[in-house]
């Protein structure tokens, strides 16, 4: 089918660092539809990436040293689906504390089934959420990019349930509703870290199902939670599109 017609949004006020998200009481509330991307906090993965590469310059130890710090860091599976480090749980109770003084909320919060992600929606939006004006839903488009690092790979939906990081009951409702969706069978037997985790992470075509999936979506203040290179292609040229909405970077 054809694709839908762009998202455009009509106008933006100035961004000034550190402040990368519009002020929600800015925007102009008579937009067709209005959506904030929100990237996840500092992931154990993260830590660990850093501290490897660290290691690598004060030794002097190139990437091409199969021994090297870094490569040894890509090597561990300690790091798959890699959730938010302590650091990371108090960026987002931070960020929460900014959306609570937005004048514009979203209704709906879609995100990537991804630890560090859940965790991150969780706690951004929890007031939202608990109280019923946000609900929370699921979307493996949003999922990273990078196939190569270990926290790129997902768990099966069944782990995450059981996971004692995500029984914030928001999330684990999603996490149940997820379980009906038709991607839900592919995710759980291939995507998430099986034979078809490579392909279904790298490809550009799930940016392009999820702007399917957006323009349908009746909601019109949406929040996704996602992942750095995610954002970044999902607003980059290469995605065909215009769309250039608000950006919350934790």
């Amino acid at each position: 089918p054809a694709l839908p017609a762009p998202l455009v949004v009509r106008a933006l006020p100035a961004l000034h660092e550190p402040d990368y998200c519009n002020d929600a009481a800015a925007l102009d509330s008579t937009a067709d539809k209005i959506v904030w991307h929100v990237r996840h906090g500092e992931s154990e993965g993260n830590v660990a990436k850093h501290a490897a590469m660290a290691a690598d310059e004060r030794s002097g130890t190139p990437r091409s040293d199969p021994n090297c710090a870094f490569a040894r860091y890509m090597a561990d599976e300690r790091h798959l689906d890699a959730p938010l480090s302590a650091e990371g749980v108090r960026q987002a109770e931070r960020a929460a504390g900014k959306v609570a003084a937005w004048a514009l909320k979203p209704t709906l919060v879609v995100c990537s089934p991804l630890t560090r992600a859940l965790q991150t929606a969780a706690l951004v939006f929890a007031k939202e959420l608990a109280e019923g004006t946000a609900r929370l839903v699921i979307r493996p488009e949003l999922r990273e990019f990078f196939a190569h690092m270990p926290e790129a790979k997902g768990r099966p939906l069944a782990e995450l349930l059981a996971c004692p990081r995500l029984q914030a009951t928001p999330v684990q409702a999603a996490l149940r509703a997820a379980r009906g969706e038709r991607w839900a069978a592919s995710w759980d037997g291939s995507w998430a870290q099986g034979e078809g985790h490579v392909a279904h992470t790298e490809s550009a075509t799930r940016i392009e199902d999820f702007r399917h999936w957006l323009a349908g979506c009746e909601d019109k203040r949406l929040a996704t939670v996602s992942h750095w290179g995610t954002i970044n292609i999902l607003l980059s040229k290469r995605c065909k599109t215009s769309l250039a909405p608000p950006v919350l970077m934790l």
